[in-house]
């Protein structure tokens, strides 16, 4: 989902929405693989879980802090089995 296509940008939750929209699914069975600190609070405020890929170790945003914040890929399959 671009946010061309949902009509706003991050951080505002109705980005995220939209995919979920596009999607058909409901947010709580979404983990959200975040590349970026501007995808956390967004996602967080649209339901799903976040997985916070926080490579360069950045201080949490505000809002709603991701479920994991780890500065790799290494414990996704973890994270997602939850």
């Amino acid at each position: 989902m671009s946010a061309e296509r949902a009509g706003v940008y991050k951080t505002d939750r109705r980005a995220y929405q939209a995919a979920l929209d596009a999607l058909r699914l409901p947010a709580a069975r979404v983990l959200f693989v975040a590349g970026s600190a501007h995808d956390v609070p967004g996602a967080s405020a649209a339901g799903m879980r976040v997985y916070w890929s926080n490579r360069q170790r950045l201080p949490l945003p505000e809002g709603a802090p991701p479920l994991a914040d780890e500065p790799d890929l290494l414990r996704l399959p973890e994270t997602a089995g939850r």
